[in-house]
């Protein structure tokens, strides 16, 4: 409570890149890869060393990247089917401290337009 504590950068704000390569083989498909980049930052935590009034620290995070597909055809004018890959390489990673992060994940749609 007596000391001045200076923080520098935002809590769990890490700069990040994406990137997102298109392809269109013929009309009706397209296949999509997207590719997010995620510098290190910090996150905070309750240190009880540090005293009984919420006195926080902060502990830097890795970064990581992560690669995602997306396939889609459409069958005709206002029917399409959707496939949606998330982290294709199962990456481990940490957003915030003490949470686990997702692993990959598979997605089906299918749509109807009228």
């Amino acid at each position: 409570l007596t000391e001045q504590v200076e923080t520098k950068g935002l809590v769990r704000r890490p700069s990040t890149a994406n990137i997102f390569f298109t392809y269109n083989p013929v009309k009706k498909i397209s296949l999509q890869l997207n590719t997010r980049w995620i510098g290190k930052h910090t996150d905070i935590f309750y240190d009880y060393n540090l005293g009984p009034y919420g006195a926080l620290n902060t502990v830097e995070l890795n970064d990581y990247v992560l690669f995602d597909f997306i396939g889609s055809y459409e069958f005709k004018k206002h029917y399409s089917a959707t496939v949606r890959v998330e982290n294709i390489l199962n990456s481990s990673y940490t957003e915030t401290r003490g949470f686990t992060s997702r692993g990959s994940g598979v997605y089906v749609s299918l749509r109807a337009a009228f």
